[in-house]
Protein backbone atom coordinates (compact mmCIF):
# COMPACT_ATOMS: atom_id res chain seq x y z
CA UNK A 1 0.00 0.00 0.00
CA UNK A 2 3.09 2.37 1.13
CA UNK A 3 4.69 1.70 -2.26
CA UNK A 4 1.56 1.99 -3.83
CA UNK A 5 0.84 5.40 -2.27
CA UNK A 6 4.17 7.06 -3.26
CA UNK A 7 3.47 6.07 -6.78
CA UNK A 8 0.69 7.71 -7.09
CA UNK A 9 2.48 10.96 -5.24
CA UNK A 10 5.13 10.95 -7.88
CA UNK A 11 2.30 10.81 -10.59
CA UNK A 12 0.46 13.75 -9.60
CA UNK A 13 3.23 15.65 -9.30
CA UNK A 14 5.07 15.26 -11.94
CA UNK A 15 2.83 13.78 -14.60
CA UNK A 16 2.36 15.61 -18.07
CA UNK A 17 0.58 18.88 -17.86
CA UNK A 18 1.71 19.97 -20.90
CA UNK A 19 -1.00 22.40 -22.79
CA UNK A 20 -2.04 24.18 -19.22
CA UNK A 21 -2.22 27.73 -19.47
CA UNK A 22 0.17 28.67 -16.44
CA UNK A 23 2.69 31.28 -18.17
CA UNK A 24 4.23 33.20 -15.84
CA UNK A 25 5.08 36.83 -16.23
CA UNK A 26 8.69 37.59 -15.37
CA UNK A 27 10.03 41.00 -14.43
CA UNK A 28 13.10 41.53 -17.01
CA UNK A 29 13.80 45.54 -15.24
CA UNK A 30 14.18 46.79 -18.82
CA UNK A 31 11.57 48.27 -21.73
CA UNK A 32 13.88 47.77 -24.20
CA UNK A 33 12.36 45.04 -27.22
CA UNK A 34 13.77 41.87 -26.47
CA UNK A 35 14.51 39.49 -29.96
CA UNK A 36 16.34 36.42 -28.91
CA UNK A 37 16.69 33.89 -25.61
CA UNK A 38 18.85 31.12 -24.68
CA UNK A 39 19.99 28.75 -21.27
CA UNK A 40 22.86 27.33 -21.07
CA UNK A 41 21.61 25.36 -18.08
CA UNK A 42 18.37 24.88 -15.75
CA UNK A 43 19.53 28.27 -14.05
CA UNK A 44 21.79 29.86 -16.17
CA UNK A 45 20.08 31.75 -19.17
CA UNK A 46 20.40 35.02 -21.58
CA UNK A 47 18.52 37.16 -23.48
CA UNK A 48 19.48 39.99 -26.09
CA UNK A 49 17.71 42.93 -27.95
CA UNK A 50 17.84 46.55 -28.94
CA UNK A 51 19.93 49.38 -27.56
CA UNK A 52 22.63 46.97 -26.96
CA UNK A 53 21.08 45.11 -24.13
CA UNK A 54 22.04 41.51 -22.91
CA UNK A 55 20.59 40.31 -19.46
CA UNK A 56 21.78 37.41 -17.69
CA UNK A 57 20.04 35.15 -15.33
CA UNK A 58 21.54 32.50 -12.65
CA UNK A 59 18.15 31.31 -11.11
CA UNK A 60 15.92 29.92 -13.87
CA UNK A 61 14.65 33.33 -15.09
CA UNK A 62 13.01 34.60 -11.91
CA UNK A 63 15.33 38.07 -12.09
CA UNK A 64 17.51 39.04 -15.09
CA UNK A 65 20.33 41.60 -14.94
CA UNK A 66 22.35 43.73 -17.51
CA UNK A 67 25.66 42.09 -18.41
CA UNK A 68 26.03 44.65 -21.23
CA UNK A 69 24.78 47.84 -22.66
CA UNK A 70 25.82 49.51 -26.05
CA UNK A 71 23.40 51.66 -27.21
CA UNK A 72 24.95 51.30 -31.12
CA UNK A 73 24.30 47.65 -31.16
CA UNK A 74 20.80 46.55 -31.54
CA UNK A 75 21.24 42.75 -30.50
CA UNK A 76 19.22 39.83 -32.79
CA UNK A 77 20.68 36.62 -31.75
CA UNK A 78 22.56 34.84 -28.63
CA UNK A 79 24.32 32.03 -28.55
CA UNK A 80 26.25 29.53 -26.54
CA UNK A 81 28.15 26.76 -26.37
CA UNK A 82 29.31 26.35 -22.87
CA UNK A 83 28.07 28.32 -19.91
CA UNK A 84 31.28 30.39 -20.67
CA UNK A 85 31.46 30.62 -23.88
CA UNK A 86 28.76 32.65 -26.07
CA UNK A 87 27.74 35.04 -28.73
CA UNK A 88 25.91 37.68 -28.95
CA UNK A 89 24.97 38.87 -32.93
CA UNK A 90 23.71 42.76 -33.63
CA UNK A 91 23.02 43.83 -37.09
CA UNK A 92 26.98 44.16 -38.58
CA UNK A 93 28.69 42.92 -35.46
CA UNK A 94 29.29 39.96 -33.67
CA UNK A 95 30.48 40.31 -29.79
CA UNK A 96 32.09 36.99 -27.66
CA UNK A 97 32.01 36.50 -23.81
CA UNK A 98 34.78 33.74 -22.27
CA UNK A 99 33.59 34.41 -18.72
CA UNK A 100 29.84 34.02 -18.66
CA UNK A 101 28.60 37.17 -19.88
CA UNK A 102 30.76 39.19 -17.51
CA UNK A 103 32.66 40.91 -20.42
CA UNK A 104 32.08 41.07 -24.38
CA UNK A 105 34.41 41.17 -27.45
CA UNK A 106 34.06 42.42 -30.78
CA UNK A 107 35.53 39.42 -32.86
CA UNK A 108 33.84 39.79 -36.30
CA UNK A 109 32.03 42.62 -37.96
CA UNK A 110 31.04 43.41 -41.75
CA UNK A 111 29.10 46.25 -43.19
CA UNK A 112 27.90 44.78 -47.16
CA UNK A 113 25.24 42.52 -45.68
CA UNK A 114 22.98 42.21 -42.66
CA UNK A 115 22.91 39.73 -39.71
CA UNK A 116 20.09 37.67 -38.87
CA UNK A 117 21.08 34.59 -36.30
CA UNK A 118 23.96 33.08 -35.17
CA UNK A 119 24.23 29.13 -34.34
CA UNK A 120 27.14 27.63 -33.01
CA UNK A 121 27.10 23.41 -32.96
CA UNK A 122 30.52 22.99 -31.45
CA UNK A 123 32.96 25.14 -29.36
CA UNK A 124 34.44 26.34 -32.89
CA UNK A 125 32.31 25.72 -35.83
CA UNK A 126 29.71 28.07 -36.02
CA UNK A 127 27.16 29.83 -38.57
CA UNK A 128 25.74 33.22 -39.39
CA UNK A 129 22.76 33.35 -41.66
CA UNK A 130 22.71 36.78 -43.33
CA UNK A 131 20.43 38.53 -45.89
CA UNK A 132 21.97 36.83 -48.81
CA UNK A 133 24.28 34.32 -47.55
CA UNK A 134 25.48 31.62 -44.59
CA UNK A 135 28.85 32.44 -43.11
CA UNK A 136 30.47 29.39 -41.29
CA UNK A 137 33.33 29.63 -39.03
CA UNK A 138 35.88 26.92 -37.85
CA UNK A 139 37.63 28.98 -35.47
CA UNK A 140 35.23 30.10 -32.28
CA UNK A 141 33.82 33.09 -34.65
CA UNK A 142 37.55 34.65 -35.24
CA UNK A 143 37.55 34.72 -39.08
CA UNK A 144 33.99 33.78 -41.14
CA UNK A 145 33.86 32.14 -45.06
CA UNK A 146 30.36 33.22 -47.04
CA UNK A 147 29.16 30.18 -48.47
CA UNK A 148 26.11 32.13 -51.22
CA UNK A 149 22.92 31.33 -51.19
CA UNK A 150 21.27 34.14 -52.69
CA UNK A 151 18.45 33.55 -50.08
CA UNK A 152 17.96 35.53 -46.53
CA UNK A 153 18.90 32.99 -43.53
CA UNK A 154 16.63 34.16 -40.49
CA UNK A 155 16.80 30.54 -38.75
CA UNK A 156 19.27 27.45 -38.25
CA UNK A 157 18.57 23.95 -36.68
CA UNK A 158 20.65 21.69 -36.49
CA UNK A 159 18.82 18.17 -34.44
CA UNK A 160 22.53 16.30 -34.82
CA UNK A 161 25.77 17.30 -34.97
CA UNK A 162 26.48 16.89 -38.84
CA UNK A 163 22.83 17.61 -40.23
CA UNK A 164 21.59 21.10 -40.14
CA UNK A 165 18.44 23.32 -41.81
CA UNK A 166 18.89 27.20 -42.70
CA UNK A 167 15.59 29.17 -43.03
CA UNK A 168 14.14 32.52 -44.08
CA UNK A 169 13.45 35.04 -46.70
CA UNK A 170 10.45 37.09 -48.35
CA UNK A 171 7.93 35.65 -50.00
CA UNK A 172 9.88 35.50 -53.75
CA UNK A 173 12.31 32.77 -51.67
CA UNK A 174 11.23 29.33 -51.45
CA UNK A 175 13.96 27.12 -50.58
CA UNK A 176 15.47 25.55 -47.41
CA UNK A 177 18.86 24.76 -47.18
CA UNK A 178 20.03 21.82 -45.63
CA UNK A 179 23.89 20.13 -44.71
CA UNK A 180 24.61 16.61 -43.68
CA UNK A 181 28.60 17.61 -43.44
CA UNK A 182 28.80 20.46 -40.58
CA UNK A 183 27.92 23.09 -43.79
CA UNK A 184 31.10 21.94 -45.86
CA UNK A 185 28.33 21.08 -48.49
CA UNK A 186 24.31 21.97 -49.15
CA UNK A 187 21.28 20.86 -50.53
CA UNK A 188 18.11 22.96 -51.38
CA UNK A 189 14.43 22.09 -51.09
CA UNK A 190 11.47 24.29 -52.12
CA UNK A 191 8.88 25.04 -49.53
CA UNK A 192 6.15 25.28 -52.19
CA UNK A 193 4.57 28.44 -50.32
CA UNK A 194 5.10 32.18 -50.70
CA UNK A 195 5.71 33.49 -47.35
CA UNK A 196 7.62 35.66 -45.37
CA UNK A 197 9.46 32.82 -43.60
CA UNK A 198 10.91 33.40 -39.74
CA UNK A 199 11.45 29.91 -38.20
CA UNK A 200 12.52 26.77 -38.34
CA UNK A 201 13.03 23.71 -36.09
CA UNK A 202 13.92 20.00 -36.24
CA UNK A 203 13.02 17.83 -33.34
CA UNK A 204 15.04 14.70 -35.05
CA UNK A 205 17.07 14.33 -38.13
CA UNK A 206 14.16 13.92 -40.40
CA UNK A 207 10.64 15.36 -38.71
CA UNK A 208 10.88 19.37 -38.98
CA UNK A 209 8.64 22.43 -38.42
CA UNK A 210 8.64 25.43 -40.41
CA UNK A 211 6.84 28.83 -39.64
CA UNK A 212 5.61 32.02 -41.48
CA UNK A 213 3.78 34.90 -41.60
CA UNK A 214 2.23 37.18 -44.68
CA UNK A 215 0.61 34.34 -46.32
CA UNK A 216 0.05 31.94 -43.97
CA UNK A 217 2.89 29.29 -43.15
CA UNK A 218 3.13 26.12 -40.96
CA UNK A 219 4.36 23.13 -42.68
CA UNK A 220 5.90 19.74 -41.23
CA UNK A 221 8.31 17.49 -42.64
CA UNK A 222 9.13 13.52 -41.68
CA UNK A 223 11.93 13.20 -44.69
CA UNK A 224 14.41 15.48 -43.94
CA UNK A 225 12.93 18.58 -45.89
CA UNK A 226 12.56 16.76 -49.14
CA UNK A 227 8.42 17.09 -48.91
CA UNK A 228 6.34 19.24 -46.90
CA UNK A 229 2.85 19.39 -46.11
CA UNK A 230 0.73 21.63 -44.73
CA UNK A 231 -0.44 21.59 -40.95
CA UNK A 232 -1.67 24.39 -39.94
CA UNK A 233 -2.77 27.98 -41.14
CA UNK A 234 -2.09 30.75 -38.12
CA UNK A 235 -1.93 33.63 -39.91
CA UNK A 236 1.16 35.08 -38.15
CA UNK A 237 4.03 32.02 -37.16
CA UNK A 238 6.79 33.85 -35.94
CA UNK A 239 8.59 30.92 -33.89
CA UNK A 240 8.03 27.36 -33.32
CA UNK A 241 9.35 24.91 -30.74
CA UNK A 242 9.25 21.48 -30.07
CA UNK A 243 10.01 19.55 -26.83
CA UNK A 244 9.60 16.00 -29.08
CA UNK A 245 7.90 14.64 -32.00
CA UNK A 246 4.61 15.32 -30.25
CA UNK A 247 4.34 18.49 -27.60
CA UNK A 248 5.38 21.86 -29.02
CA UNK A 249 4.39 25.62 -28.85
CA UNK A 250 3.51 28.41 -31.64
CA UNK A 251 4.01 31.94 -31.84
CA UNK A 252 1.52 33.89 -33.60
CA UNK A 253 1.64 37.80 -34.21
CA UNK A 254 -0.92 38.44 -35.67
CA UNK A 255 -3.82 41.05 -34.81
CA UNK A 256 -2.56 39.46 -30.92
CA UNK A 257 0.57 37.83 -29.94
CA UNK A 258 -0.02 34.54 -28.83
CA UNK A 259 1.41 31.45 -27.61
CA UNK A 260 -0.06 27.85 -28.97
CA UNK A 261 0.64 24.53 -28.24
CA UNK A 262 0.14 21.27 -29.49
CA UNK A 263 0.33 17.40 -28.21
CA UNK A 264 -0.19 15.92 -31.45
CA UNK A 265 2.65 16.54 -33.70
CA UNK A 266 1.23 20.40 -34.47
CA UNK A 267 -2.54 18.79 -35.91
CA UNK A 268 -4.40 20.74 -33.52
CA UNK A 269 -3.28 23.88 -31.37
CA UNK A 270 -5.00 25.29 -28.03
CA UNK A 271 -4.55 28.89 -27.45
CA UNK A 272 -2.84 29.73 -23.99
CA UNK A 273 -1.65 32.89 -23.78
CA UNK A 274 -2.47 36.52 -25.89
CA UNK A 275 -0.78 40.08 -25.61
CA UNK A 276 -1.36 43.12 -26.83
CA UNK A 277 0.86 43.57 -30.48
CA UNK A 278 0.44 45.99 -32.64
CA UNK A 279 2.08 44.08 -35.71
CA UNK A 280 4.45 40.97 -36.69
CA UNK A 281 7.43 42.84 -35.43
CA UNK A 282 5.95 43.47 -32.23
CA UNK A 283 4.34 40.95 -29.03
CA UNK A 284 6.54 37.87 -28.53
CA UNK A 285 9.53 37.14 -30.56
CA UNK A 286 11.80 34.10 -29.50
CA UNK A 287 11.43 30.93 -27.34
CA UNK A 288 13.63 28.44 -26.06
CA UNK A 289 13.20 25.22 -23.88
CA UNK A 290 15.52 23.59 -21.62
CA UNK A 291 15.33 20.59 -18.96
CA UNK A 292 11.08 20.86 -19.16
CA UNK A 293 11.17 25.03 -19.00
CA UNK A 294 10.09 27.38 -21.57
CA UNK A 295 11.13 31.07 -21.82
CA UNK A 296 9.39 33.42 -24.13
CA UNK A 297 10.72 37.33 -24.90
CA UNK A 298 9.08 39.91 -26.92
CA UNK A 299 8.60 43.46 -26.87
CA UNK A 300 8.97 46.21 -23.68
CA UNK A 301 10.96 43.77 -21.69
CA UNK A 302 8.04 41.03 -21.77
CA UNK A 303 9.94 37.72 -20.66
CA UNK A 304 7.72 34.41 -19.61
CA UNK A 305 8.57 31.34 -17.92
CA UNK A 306 6.46 27.97 -17.91
CA UNK A 307 7.30 24.68 -16.41
CA UNK A 308 6.20 22.02 -19.14
CA UNK A 309 6.68 18.85 -16.38
CA UNK A 310 7.28 17.06 -19.66
CA UNK A 311 11.44 16.39 -17.75
CA UNK A 312 10.17 13.70 -15.66
CA UNK A 313 7.52 11.75 -18.37
CA UNK A 314 9.89 9.20 -19.53
CA UNK A 315 10.00 8.34 -15.82
CA UNK A 316 6.49 8.18 -15.29
CA UNK A 317 5.50 6.21 -18.14
CA UNK A 318 8.23 3.39 -17.38
CA UNK A 319 7.34 2.91 -14.31
CA UNK A 320 3.06 4.02 -14.29
CA UNK A 321 2.20 2.73 -18.02
CA UNK A 322 4.11 0.35 -20.21
CA UNK A 323 3.05 -0.84 -23.49
CA UNK A 324 4.62 -4.36 -25.23
CA UNK A 325 6.40 -5.58 -27.27
CA UNK A 326 7.80 -2.82 -28.54
CA UNK A 327 9.01 -3.03 -31.59
CA UNK A 328 6.01 -5.22 -32.75
CA UNK A 329 5.60 -7.57 -35.09
CA UNK A 330 3.08 -10.19 -33.61
CA UNK A 331 0.27 -7.71 -34.35
CA UNK A 332 -0.81 -6.47 -31.49
CA UNK A 333 0.20 -4.04 -28.32
CA UNK A 334 -0.72 -4.84 -24.83
CA UNK A 335 -0.84 -1.72 -22.52
CA UNK A 336 0.28 -2.54 -18.67
CA UNK A 337 -0.85 -0.16 -16.02
CA UNK A 338 -2.34 0.11 -12.43
CA UNK A 339 -6.07 1.00 -12.56
CA UNK A 340 -5.96 2.11 -8.75
CA UNK A 341 -3.47 5.03 -9.73
CA UNK A 342 -4.49 5.83 -13.54
CA UNK A 343 -7.37 5.59 -16.18
CA UNK A 344 -7.16 5.74 -19.72
CA UNK A 345 -10.28 7.13 -21.16
CA UNK A 346 -9.13 6.74 -24.96
CA UNK A 347 -6.30 5.68 -27.04
CA UNK A 348 -5.20 7.25 -30.59
CA UNK A 349 -3.15 5.61 -32.86
CA UNK A 350 -1.02 8.74 -34.22
CA UNK A 351 1.03 8.89 -37.68
CA UNK A 352 4.36 10.40 -38.19
CA UNK A 353 2.53 13.68 -39.79
CA UNK A 354 0.75 13.91 -36.88
CA UNK A 355 -3.08 12.33 -38.17
CA UNK A 356 -4.98 10.41 -35.39
CA UNK A 357 -5.50 7.00 -37.69
CA UNK A 358 -6.84 4.59 -35.09
CA UNK A 359 -8.80 5.54 -31.81
CA UNK A 360 -9.81 2.92 -29.29
CA UNK A 361 -11.85 4.06 -25.80
CA UNK A 362 -13.16 -0.03 -25.31
CA UNK A 363 -10.44 -2.03 -25.32
CA UNK A 364 -7.79 -0.20 -22.97
CA UNK A 365 -5.85 -3.54 -22.83
CA UNK A 366 -4.29 -4.04 -25.99
CA UNK A 367 -4.54 -2.05 -29.55
CA UNK A 368 -5.04 -4.38 -32.62
CA UNK A 369 -2.13 -2.90 -34.83
CA UNK A 370 -1.82 -5.46 -37.33
CA UNK A 371 -3.55 -3.60 -40.46
CA UNK A 372 -0.84 -0.60 -40.34
CA UNK A 373 2.43 -0.78 -42.13
CA UNK A 374 6.09 -1.29 -40.99
CA UNK A 375 7.11 2.24 -39.93
CA UNK A 376 7.28 4.75 -36.36
CA UNK A 377 3.54 5.81 -34.74
CA UNK A 378 2.78 7.19 -31.34
CA UNK A 379 -0.03 6.14 -29.26
CA UNK A 380 -1.36 9.06 -27.55
CA UNK A 381 -3.21 8.19 -24.28
CA UNK A 382 -5.90 10.24 -22.62
CA UNK A 383 -5.97 9.70 -19.07
CA UNK A 384 -7.41 11.44 -15.87
CA UNK A 385 -4.13 12.76 -14.80
CA UNK A 386 -3.26 14.36 -18.72
CA UNK A 387 -1.79 13.03 -21.67
CA UNK A 388 0.95 10.85 -22.31
CA UNK A 389 1.93 10.20 -25.48
CA UNK A 390 4.85 6.70 -26.46
CA UNK A 391 6.67 6.31 -29.34
CA UNK A 392 6.13 2.55 -31.40
CA UNK A 393 7.23 0.69 -34.06
CA UNK A 394 5.76 -1.70 -36.20
CA UNK A 395 8.25 -4.34 -38.02
CA UNK A 396 11.17 -6.37 -36.67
Amino acid sequence: MKNSFNALIILLITINTFGQTDWTSIPSNTTNHLYDVTFTSAANGFTVGENGTILKTTDAGNTWNSVFSDISQSFKSIAFTSDNNGYALSSNSLFKTTNGGTTWELVFSINTESFNVVYFITENIGFIGTEYSILKTTDGGQQWISQATNHAIKSISFPSSTIGYFFGGSSADDNLFKTTDQGNSYLSFPLLTQSIKEKVWFVTDNIGYAVGWYSPLMKKTIDGGMTWTTINELAGGMEINFIDEMNGFLIDNSSLSKIYSTTDGGVNWTEELSISANNSLYGLARMTILDGTAYVVGSNGIIYKKSTSLANNEHIERTILNIYPNPTSTGEINISYDKSEIQIRSISMVNNIGSAIKTSASNLDKINVSMFSDGMYYLKFETDKGTITKKIVIGK
